[in-house]
């Protein structure tokens, strides 16, 4: 149920999202996951976009290198949070190196792709047999960085990149399943008189397992008739509830695979 405070400014409002710390890890609460998820984002963008021709796939990789460096500090400490050792040492490990991709021999190159590539699929395979939603997202986070890196790296020697793109977008096809939060829908007024076919307003309330949290109005239902899981009001609230997760990167990039 809705408290005495939430009720007083649904009416102020046609939409909102709000988080709060609601039983929120410390961690996650003092982490500010913006950086990756901007950074994860863009870098998988770039990627999926990159052209067949030497120019475009180097400047490709130099605005991953970009993206990537702006936030790497930010990265490589959540990094070191992965509870999975494996999974934490290849992801670290693909960025660090790529800042030395086009140093690289050829030979060297293409082997960093290679392992760039088994580092992307044993994350998402590890994450796919996980249950904890707190280690599945730190995977998920690790899967958007270290995937685009992957791609580039293929780009660059010269290897096919299509496999890998499927990989990805089942892995990012999954998260937007293993992270969705709690949904429910309340009446904007408990205490509106209800008449069988009487128009009531509802709001949607949507709650990640972080403890993030966010609401949606839904509009107008004539009683008993509640908004359908199918209305694009839960899409809504299930977002703006998942926005500090890896969920957010799977939304954002999941529309831009060929």
């Amino acid at each position: 149920m809705l408290t005495g405070f939430r009720r007083s400014i649904l009416p102020l409002i046609m939409s909102v999202v709000v988080i709060v710390p609601l039983g929120a890890r410390p961690a996650r609460a003092a982490f500010d996951w913006t950086p990756i998820i901007t950074t994860a984002i863009t870098a998988i963008g770039t990627a999926l976009s990159a052209g067949n021709t030497e120019a475009q796939i180097r400047e490709s990789t130099r605005q991953i290198l970009a993206a990537i460096n702006t936030a790497q500090s930010t990265i490589l400490t959540q990094i070191e949070s992965i509870a999975v050792a494996e999974t934490r040492a290849c992801a670290e490990d693909a960025v660090i190196e790529f800042r030395d991709i086009e140093r690289m021999t050829t030979d060297n190159a293409q082997r960093f792709a290679m392992d760039a590539t088994a580092c992307a699929v044993l994350i998402k395979n590890v994450a796919g047999s996980l249950t904890d939603k707190g280690r599945i997202d730190q995977l998920g986070f690790a899967l958007g960085v270290v995937s685009p890196i992957a791609m580039i790296a293929r780009s660059l020697t010269g290897l096919s990149n299509i496999a890998l793109q499927d990989t990805l977008r089942t892995a990012e096809t999954s998260l937007l399943s293993a992270l969705a939060p709690e949904c429910f829908a309340e009446l904007a007024n408990p205490d509106v008189p209800r008449q069988v076919g009487k128009p009531i307003d509802w709001f949607v309330e949507c709650d990640a397992y972080n403890g993030d949290w966010s609401q949606a109005y839904a509009g107008f239902y004539n009683w008993p008739q509640q908004p359908p899981r199918t209305a694009a009001v839960y899409t809504t609230a299930t977002n703006g509830a998942t926005r500090n997760t890896s969920r957010a990167i799977a939304v954002a990039v999941l529309p831009l695979f060929p």
